[in-house]
């Protein structure tokens, strides 16, 4: 349904700049796996990622708040996820099953709530949304 990445200037995420993905539910009767696509590069200096996910309903009412800690490395420094060369590429199911309440156009924003204000080695940033089951 939804599987789109942003890549980020200077692969760096700044704190006051949240990924807002548009999305058009038609049908409220479907439940839906959400996925946090996230790559990031060996430049990135910590082991995980706390983001926020906040889903924006067609009357402009929030409809969801879900705030979510990602390991992007394993205790001992190596990457978690796919790599390619200094690339690091992560898929995190942060919603297992969620069903929209109303038909119309929802905004989902993705922002990290890292203590740093700008994050170094974050390229891309970005949202799946599949049927669930």
């Amino acid at each position: 349904m939804v599987d789109i990445n942003y890549p980020l200037s200077q692969h760096t995420w700044l704190s006051n700049y949240a990924i807002r993905v548009p999305v058009d539910i038609s049908d409220t009767t479907q439940v839906y796996k959400l996925y946090v696509n996230l790559r990031n590069t060996s430049d990135y200096s910590f082991s995980n990622i706390v983001l926020k996910l906040d889903i924006q309903g067609p009357d402009n009412t929030r409809e969801l708040v879900e705030k979510t800690d990602i390991k992007l490395a394993y205790p001992d420094g190596e990457w978690k996820g796919s790599g390619v060369a200094a690339y690091y590429t992560h898929q995190v199911l942060v919603k297992e099953q969620y069903r929209f309440p109303v038909k119309g156009n929802y905004v989902i924003g993705i922002r990290h709530l890292m203590s740093a204000s700008a994050l170094k080695g974050i390229s891309d940033v970005g949202l799946k949304i599949e049927p669930a089951g």
